[in-house]
């Protein structure tokens, strides 16, 4: 904190973060927008992107996507590799900006080609989907390698899709499994579902009824209403767990809230 006392912009960056996650000090997310603000006027670029989110998100402040865009752009200039990602998801959905799917490829391709797992994930999915660039396969499954090879869940629940489908890539059922377990250690939901899913219908994997309702309870508690319905499922058939209508409904009211 001393560092941050005699204005010290990355001490006010890294202060601003403890206080908004709660690390070391109570968790405040307004104090954390106090400290980012301080530090983002004095020139740094974490303290600017981590502003620019807080203001995306609401975070600690009023929602305001214009004025996040303008702090991500500043910190983007500096070359902050984050900052660029959430360009990309800000052109890409017209967040605070005029959507642009081109705009948001330039800014993903410009964090992917310097190693940052989230905008490999992301350039991946728009080359899956021909968002701002012709649909590839082949080269959506290139940047989801090197965004699963540095561990980041997304793109290994993508990835682990794309096998499945064998799209852009041989069809590898096992592999599959074995990206969407790593997912899930991670506490991924959609692959923690996925997972369950497979398990449920020996999909790459020894069939486990009971593994499978693990799985959708681990995503249901967390409030992931694919994972609720799924367990709902299980509840009504008796699948992995004995069966109970009045618990099913009440797993089919959460997902519906």
């Amino acid at each position: 904190r001393d560092g941050a006392n005699r204005e010290y912009p990355p001490a006010m960056a890294s202060l601003g973060y403890c206080y908004e996650v709660g690390e070391g000090v109570p968790e405040d997310k307004v104090k954390a927008v106090e400290y980012y603000t301080r530090g983002a006027q004095g020139g740094d670029e974490t303290a600017q992107c981590n502003l620019g989110y807080c203001y995306l998100e609401g975070i600690g402040a009023k929602k305001d996507p214009g004025r996040g865009v303008s702090w991500l752009h500043k910190a983007a200039k500096q070359g902050s590799l984050r900052a660029m990602c959430l360009l990309g998801g800000c052109y890409r959905d017209g967040t605070g900006v005029m959507k642009d799917d081109k705009k948001c490829v330039e800014y993903l391709t410009r964090a992917a080609e310097q190693g940052y797992a989230p905008a490999q994930c992301n350039l991946g999915v728009c080359y899956l989907n021909g968002i701002g660039v012709e649909e590839d396969e082949r080269t959506a499954i290139d940047w989801l390698e090197r965004s699963a090879a540095q561990e980041f869940p997304r793109a290994q629940s993508i990835l682990a899709d794309c096998l499945q489908a064998g799209r852009g890539t041989a069809e590898d059922l096992k592999r599959a499994v074995s990206l969407y377990e790593q997912a899930a250690e991670q506490d991924y939901l959609p692959a923690v579902c996925d997972l369950g899913l497979c398990y449920e219908n020996a999909t790459g994997v020894e069939k486990d009824e009971a593994r499978a309702a693990e799985c959708y309870l681990q995503a249901a508690e967390q409030g992931y209403a694919p994972g609720q319905t799924n367990l709902a499922v299980c509840y009504f058939n008796g699948i992995g767990v004995e069966q109970s209508v009045d618990t099913a409904l009440q797993w089919l009211e959460k997902a519906v809230e």
